[in-house]
């Protein structure tokens, strides 16, 4: 899958510089999902999507 190699390098090139590339890993991991299982489009929403880049970005509290 396409998306798979994209994100599978971006997320591969962020441990190697250690820049987080958290939405690329989360991208990687729902496509493979999604093609391994034969899930159906849309199977997540846009606004659950957000939301979980959004707990896997945030800046934690000092």
């Amino acid at each position: 899958m396409q998306t798979d190699d994209l994100n599978g390098e971006v997320t591969c090139s962020d441990r190697l510089y250690s820049v987080p590339t958290p939405v690329n890993a989360l991208l990687q991991r729902l496509t493979s999902r999604t093609a391994r299982d034969s899930l159906p489009p849309g199977l997540i929403s846009s606004d659950e999507f957000l939301a979980e880049v959004s707990a896997r970005t945030a800046v934690p509290r000092r």
